[in-house]
């Protein structure tokens, strides 16, 4: 198999069915705040690595292994377009150990972050993935504005991500498409997309009146989306809290 078509195989397997993203985010009077990441690969994606490649075709060094070298490099290139934007004050990420994945980044302005991010998207379409007022906000991801969250992760263009994920399969039965995933990457790949959900904790500069996500606290509310949702995106996705 060639290197680049190597990566982007491994690169896919990663996003559906590698890891666990949790993210955390504080939310201040104006706009300002910060957000906490933590990424944590599965034994299932480790395997599937060493499996598929070996240290030459990645360019092993420092000792690192093989998917050690591919999340350094995206994690990497993503960390490097958040600090461009003038709107982050600070930011940076480490790996434990154990080959878990933190950051923190901290920012003046939220609005402003993610206008910079997708900076090749209009204002109405940023508005209508992430809308943060007053005493409010609301994130709807949604066929028309899937580009904007392209636009803000750029490895969502990538050609073998595209394929697997709601341009391609948006409108497929849930059933069809697990089963092609286990034909494609390997019999546990259906469980392990399943079982996979990306977290996302939001904790408001007030105590939060209305929310669609579940309370931790006056203002804390965590949102569970399960990845097979975005994968498809049969339905709109829409997370929404406002607070007093």
């Amino acid at each position: 198999m060639r290197k680049t078509a190597l990566l982007a195989v491994i690169a896919a397997v990663l996003i559906l069915c590698g890891c666990t993203v949790t993210q955390t985010v504080s939310l201040g009077q104006k706009g300002g705040g910060s957000t906490g990441v933590t990424l944590e690969t599965t034994d299932f994606f480790k395997d599937l690595i060493v499996d598929l490649t070996s240290f030459t075709d990645l360019g092993e060094d420092d000792g690192r292994t093989p998917d050690t070298v591919l999340l350094d490099r995206s994690i990497g290139t993503l960390w490097a377009n958040i600090q461009k934007s003038s709107a982050s004050t600070s930011s940076y990420f480490w790996r434990t150990p154990e080959r878990v994945y933190m950051g923190e980044i901290s920012f003046s302005n939220l609005p402003a972050l993610i206008a910079d991010l997708g900076a090749k998207a209009n204002r109405s379409d940023i508005d209508s993935l992430f809308r943060l007022e007053d005493k409010s906000l609301t994130i709807r991801i949604a066929m028309e504005n899937w580009h904007v969250l392209t636009e803000l992760v750029p490895f969502l263009t990538e050609e073998n991500f595209e394929t697997y994920g709601p341009v391609y399969n948006h409108g497929q039965d849930e059933e069809e498409y697990l089963e092609m995933m286990d034909f494609i990457l390997g019999d546990e790949t259906s469980a392990q997309i399943l079982g996979s959900r990306i977290i996302l904790r939001i904790t408001a500069p007030g105590r939060i009146t209305d929310t669609n996500g579940t309370p931790e606290s006056a203002d804390t509310v965590a949102f569970a989306i399960p990845l097979i949702r975005l994968l498809l995106l049969n339905e709109d996705i829409e997370l929404h809290l406002s607070w007093e």
